[in-house]
């Protein structure tokens, strides 16, 4: 006779935390490519410090991670998207971030939960 023990809520718990841990490694390699390989010159490093991402957090049965240009000012904990969405649009350099990070998060999950 055989016990089968039951350990799917565990299962499901290590999924949620090892993807959550890879989208923050995603988003925040994605951080790292937009401040280095952007086409503008410095001159006060403002957009480089503010190019940042976000801890990976669950919306229902979601995990959602961000990146992108913000800064946190007036308002403590209020965000602002400031002027790296105007140069966004003029060229972008989030995009490519995101286009050469993004595509590594399956293999990510996968080797985590090896």
């Amino acid at each position: 006779m055989s016990k089968l023990e039951w350990r799917g809520a565990e299962v499901l718990a290590r999924v949620r935390r090892e993807t959550a841990n890879a989208i923050n490694d995603v988003t925040e390699d994605a951080a790292r490519e937009a401040r280095v390989a952007h086409w503008w010159k410095h001159r006060t490093f403002n957009l480089m410090r503010q190019t940042i991402n976000e801890p990976a957090k669950r919306r229902g049965p979601l995990i959602i991670g961000r990146f992108g240009a913000t800064y946190y000012g007036g308002q403590k904990g209020k965000r602002s998207g400031f002027y790296g969405y105007f140069l966004e649009l003029r060229e972008p350099w989030l995009r490519p971030a995101a286009d050469a990070t993004f595509p590594t998060l399956r293999e990510r999950i996968r080797r985590r939960l090896q």
